[in-house]
């Protein structure tokens, strides 16, 4: 017997036939699998079932599969990875200003000044205020259109600051140097304001500058005038057996000059001390003679003071009250001192 080839005289394979001595078997070709019914062949998924060597996607097709690659790559060579195209150095990038390639994508950005707008390309000039790169202000900032329309911007400051030399810093302005703040006695600066106090025996009126005098001796004025001082004082509720005044030049190196007294009558209120040298500083005592009752009744009450404040744990100062003379013999002084008193 001689075997019959069903190969070449007919078969129901679908793509492949293998001839065999009394009989025949199907096949598939590459890319196929052969189905259950032996003879037909059914396409193999190789992006499904994982056996591409595609990089980035696969697509397949009937018996193969091709790569490709996502948005902003291409495919190399090979078929089968993927490069990033550079769409800065290619110029594709349609931003305005600057472009910043990544991978598989790039960014637009705008030059200093300028802010990046939603659509993700154009760029507008900024306020310069609102961009940190270009606003170095320590306080304010304002801005303004200069006349090419570009955008610019100057610093401010709060009241009580100054702008430095560097157009950016606020610096505080110490009130108290000039004129002392506008307080009669004690002036204290704060960071960007300052305010007044008073000297022990008196305190601070209404106005927040002045002071009234709380002990009996009226409040001490100075008025400078090219060569001499006139110093004002109000009319005490004490018996004021005599003022004396004493004053004494301040020399650049701290020292003092020689002291000089002047007395003026009981009933006096003001007094000219003359005979000063311009651009010198002086320092003035007024005292007030009085009574030795009324003065034991101060000293009383600034003893009473003490006491009060060491009860409520508070520091407390006698007023300028030197109780040396007030207990003497001879009748006490109330003192006061104002110190560095130019004359201009």
């Amino acid at each position: 017997c001689l075997d019959i080839n069903e190969c070449q005289v007919g078969h129901n394979c679908s793509q492949i036939c293998i001839n065999k001595f009394g009989t025949f078997k199907c096949d598939c070709r590459s890319g196929y699998k052969m189905g259950v019914d032996g003879v037909s062949c059914e396409d193999i998924d190789e992006c499904k079932v994982g056996t591409h060597r595609c990089a980035q996607k696969c697509i397949n097709s009937l018996g193969s599969y091709e790569c490709s690659c996502n948005s902003g790559y291409t495919k190399s060579s090979s078929g089968l990875f993927c490069i990033d195209i550079n769409e800065c150095s290619l110029g594709i990038d349609d931003c305005e200003q600057s472009c910043i390639n990544n991978r598989g994508s790039f960014n637009c950005t705008c030059f200093d000044g300028y802010m990046l707008l939603s659509d993700g390309r154009s760029c507008t000039r900024t306020d310069a205020c609102s961009d940190p790169s270009i606003n170095k202000c320590s306080q304010k900032c304002l801005t303004f259109t200069d006349q090419n329309g570009e955008s610019q911007h100057e610093c401010s400051c709060y009241d009580g600051f100054y702008l430095a030399s560097d157009g950016n810093t606020c610096h505080d302005i110490n009130e108290c140097k000039d004129s002392n703040g506008g307080c009669q006695q004690n002036c204290y600066n704060t960071n960007g304001s300052s305010y007044c106090t008073c000297q022990n025996g008196f305190s601070l009126r209404s106005d927040k500058e002045s002071c009234r005098d709380t002990t009996g001796f009226g409040a001490l004025r100075l008025r400078p005038t090219s060569s001499s001082v006139i110093l004002f004082w109000r009319s005490p509720k004490l018996t004021v057996l005599s003022y004396i005044v004493r004053y004494e030049e301040i020399k650049n190196n701290g020292e003092y000059g020689n002291v000089k007294t002047q007395v003026a009558g009981r009933r006096t209120v003001a007094l000219r001390v003359s005979g000063l040298t311009p651009g010198k500083r002086y320092e003035f005592t007024v005292s007030a003679k009085i009574g030795n009752g009324e003065a034991v009744g101060i000293v009383k009450k600034e003893r009473q003071k003490i006491e009060e404040a060491r009860k409520y744990g508070i520091s407390y100062q006698p007023h300028s009250c030197n109780s040396t003379h007030i207990l003497s013999n001879s009748g006490g002084y109330y003192i006061y001192t104002y110190t560095k008193i130019p004359i201009t």
